[in-house]
């Protein structure tokens, strides 16, 4: 999986593609963590370019959830088709 950043009008966006697995949702996972850590307030994340979600990269995004659910900086996600 690649993940591309870039940032518009103060928001982070992260353009996945390929799959999002075991092996790989870590990376992901790592990425959040890190834009959640420096105070990142919005940060989407686009899967249009994901052709597989398993269980693991599912888990990932509900744990970033909830890491950040009191905060009020919980990640948003956009599924495109």
């Amino acid at each position: 999986m690649k993940i591309k950043s870039e940032k518009i009008e103060g928001k982070i966006i992260l353009r996945l593609d390929g799959r999002l697995d075991t092996s790989t949702s870590p990376i992901l996972e790592r990425e959040i963590l890190q834009l959640m850590k420096a105070d990142q307030i919005h940060i989407l994340v686009d899967f249009s370019g994901v052709d597989y979600l398993s269980s693991a990269g599912m888990r990932v995004l509900h744990s970033c959830m909830k890491k950040n659910q009191r905060s009020q900086r919980s990640p948003h996600f956009i599924w495109t088709q």
